[in-house]
């Protein structure tokens, strides 16, 4: 910490001695490493976060306390991560599918093309798998004559026919009407596509890049290259807002900070946010009260207005909950659930000995399930 203090480095250098720093620093010297970060890269939060997340692997390994120091940046990063996103800034917004909702997919990745080069493309292969689905929706802008981009990817596996759920389109801005489409060209490198579009030049438009394969192989698509660049690419992955909101949560609960638990309620109960950000919430706000905020939990997962992906989410973590409150309402869910996840419930359910007796009371009871198949 001495070291970096006093002497100017490259930034990957820097970084990487602050992350030894984080994680092996006396902890007479993290107030100091505290300071010095909050001062560097102020406006760094994923950085930030980077280093908080050592110096908290670096004292859980210590079996040490988070001292008031450490306490105030954390509370610094929650506030800053939580903080609203002009989205009038960002190029490109990331919405979840309506009919399959996920996690967000879309990354910013660098891809070869077919004509040697190599860029940065917007792509749907995620790290976290292909099934992910999702719209990227571009910010408007006047139509050229003529669109020229680069795209790669699948619509289905190569022996069956396109399924149409993977592509890019142009819309009319003001009647959604498609003006221009395209499928990927089941093809790992990019290709050259060119719309004419002299007959809409000078209108408004937008571009919309649709995943919907929740296919767990050739299910992806990428694009780049825009000629004109009628949309500049964004300088982070489109899902950071949401990552940020999750990283939030995450600081939250295991610094813990109870102070912004009326914050993570905001989150859980805001139907437009994704559905693992609201799980995030949920699962923030039950770890730093229980009794509080089990109950709230426990309603969002038996409202069956609320999206598939996150009731999942909310009955497999309260399945975790040693609680009656949480129990019964996790058997509730069970009734009507897929037999996959009542599986993963029943499971879940099973890791501790009140569970497992209240799944097999519910069994014997000749419990009607309507998952697919019989009951787990």
């Amino acid at each position: 910490l001495s070291h970096v203090q006093k002497f100017s480095e490259p930034r990957d250098r820097l970084t990487a001695y602050l992350r030894h720093t984080a994680r092996y620093a006396p902890a007479a010297q993290l107030d100091h490493l505290a300071g010095f970060v909050q001062q560097r890269f102020g406006d760094d939060l994923d950085l930030q976060f980077t280093l908080f997340k050592s110096v908290q692997a670096g004292l859980a390994q210590r079996d040490g306390k988070v001292t008031a120091g450490l306490r105030a940046w954390g509370a610094e990063l929650v506030e800053k991560l939580l903080a609203p996103v002009d989205e009038s800034s960002i190029p490109w917004i990331s919405t979840p599918l309506k009919d399959t909702p996920t996690g967000s997919p879309w990354i910013l990745q660098k891809r070869k093309s077919a004509d040697g080069s190599e860029a940065d493309f917007l792509s749907s292969l995620a790290p976290d798998g292909e099934t992910l689905t999702g719209v990227l929706r571009s910010r408007p802008f006047h139509i050229p004559a003529k669109l020229t981009f680069f795209l790669a990817g699948h619509d289905g596996f190569p022996d069956k026919p396109l399924g149409k759920k993977n592509f890019i389109r142009l819309l009319a801005a003001d009647s959604s009407a498609v003006l221009a489409s395209a499928s990927p060209p089941r093809n790992d490198v990019a290709q050259s596509v060119t719309w004419d579009l002299s007959a809409t030049a000078g209108q408004r438009g937008v571009l919309e890049i649709v995943d919907g394969d929740t296919g767990t192989g050739f299910a992806w698509l990428a694009v780049g290259r825009f000629d004109p660049p009628v949309v500049p690419l964004p300088q982070a992955n489109p899902n950071q807002p949401q990552r940020r909101l999750q990283d939030a949560a995450e600081l939250a609960r295991t610094v813990p900070l109870p102070e912004f638990a009326p914050r993570f309620v905001a989150l859980l109960k805001e139907d437009a946010r994704r559905a693992e950000v609201r799980a995030a919430a949920a699962q923030t706000l039950i770890a730093l009260d229980n009794p509080a905020y089990l109950p709230l939990a426990a309603t969002t997962l038996a409202d069956t207005n609320q999206p598939t992906e996150l009731r999942e989410k909310l009955a497999l973590l309260l399945a975790e909950q040693n609680s009656p409150v949480a129990r019964a309402a996790v058997l509730e869910a069970l009734r009507s659930a897929p037999q996959r996840l009542q599986i993963r419930i029943a499971l879940s359910l099973a890791g501790n000995t009140n569970g497992a007796e209240a799944l097999l009371a519910l069994v014997g009871q000749g419990a009607h399930w309507s998952g697919r198949g019989t009951a787990p």
